[in-house]
């Protein structure tokens, strides 16, 4: 996903639900300073290079379920979790 297109799907879905950014992050579990700091393209921490991770997505479209319509993706089934990965991939062949 490109960047200005998760920032337009985070403002659109503030908006709709007339709430702030920080209102949206914090309802979601995320520091509020995480989706500012995207938006605002913060030079601290190079925010401004990064894109927010899939499990902060995943906490915005838990709580949010019309997010993901706003960045035309999957409604989440579950809750997103991280699971270790002991071993190695080769790429180049999906193994």
């Amino acid at each position: 996903m490109e960047r200005d297109q998760i920032k337009s799907a985070l403002i659109n879905c503030a908006t709709t639900h007339s709430i702030s950014l920080s209102e949206l992050a914090s309802e979601a579990g995320i520091a509020p300073a995480t989706l500012t700091g995207f938006v605002n393209d913060s030079k601290s921490g190079n925010r401004d290079r990064h894109t927010l991770s899939m499990t902060t997505i995943g906490k915005l479209t838990k709580r949010w379920p019309d997010l993901a319509d706003h960045l035309k993706i999957a409604n989440p089934i579950s809750s997103v979790r991280q699971v270790p990965y002991i071993g190695m991939v080769d790429r180049l062949n999906g193994h």
